[in-house]
């Protein structure tokens, strides 16, 4: 199977590189076989909604932004998951999220991208690999089928930040890697891990949510 990790995407890598396709397929999933999210969030849901509308608990004024899918079930509390493949995760959309559910919060992107809640109380984090994965051996024909599909290329797009880390012996350099949503999640691992050594950290694009994947690291300066 031919995989880019360079130059332009084919085939299902051009449907999963947009995270609301990702969202889509995986209500698709789930409709077509909901048992293999018990192994992942705990029970099977009745329901899976698509782009539900964000609204404060406190008021029930509609805010900006929609859920990306929200399991639900009668014997459970409500599981609200924000898919992400590269695209940037504000405080704000994290804080919008948190006002708008008392239920449960999961992430779910590339394997690196876990940093994004790494310190956040209420998130808990799936990588899109595993989550597939978890349809690969399902008794619909389908579900299976695509699901195999989908975590091939979620592996083959963490092997690929993975490498960057890896000694040059083992890895690939940074250079090698264009497409720009894997080059930002470079950039914010590259800044969790500056973070861990002491230095104040910012991960980015140079314009707008299209630009240039840029990371920035101070350290702090002691006065005497």
């Amino acid at each position: 199977m031919f995989m880019a990790v360079s130059g332009q995407l084919r085939g299902i890598q051009r449907i999963l590189a947009r995270e609301v396709h990702v969202s889509d397929l995986l209500q698709h999933l789930t409709d077509l076989d909901p048992n293999p999210w018990e192994s992942l969030v705990g029970f099977v849901p009745e329901t899976a909604v698509r782009e539900r509308l964000l609204a404060k608990l406190s008021t029930g004024r509609k805010v900006k932004g929609t859920v990306d899918l929200v399991l639900g079930s009668k014997s459970q509390q409500e599981v609200a998951i924000e898919v992400k493949v590269g695209h940037r995760f504000s405080a704000d959309q994290q804080d919008r999220y948190e006002k708008s559910t008392d239920g449960r919060l999961i992430l779910a992107g590339l394997q690196s991208d876990g940093t994004l809640v790494r310190s956040a109380e209420r998130w808990e984090f799936l990588a899109l690999h595993d989550v597939f994965e978890a349809w690969v051996d399902s008794q619909s024909e389908e579900a299976s089928t695509l699901a195999r599909a989908a975590a091939t290329v979620m592996h083959e797009w963490d092997a690929a930040i993975d490498a960057v880390f890896s000694p040059r012996e083992d890895g690939r350099p940074l250079i090698s890697i264009s497409l720009k949503f894997l080059a930002v999640v470079i950039t914010r691992r590259i800044a969790a891990e500056l973070e861990q050594r002491g230095l104040v950290t910012w991960a980015g694009v140079t314009s707008g949510s299209g630009g240039l994947a840029i990371v920035q690291a101070w350290a702090l300066s002691r006065t005497i």
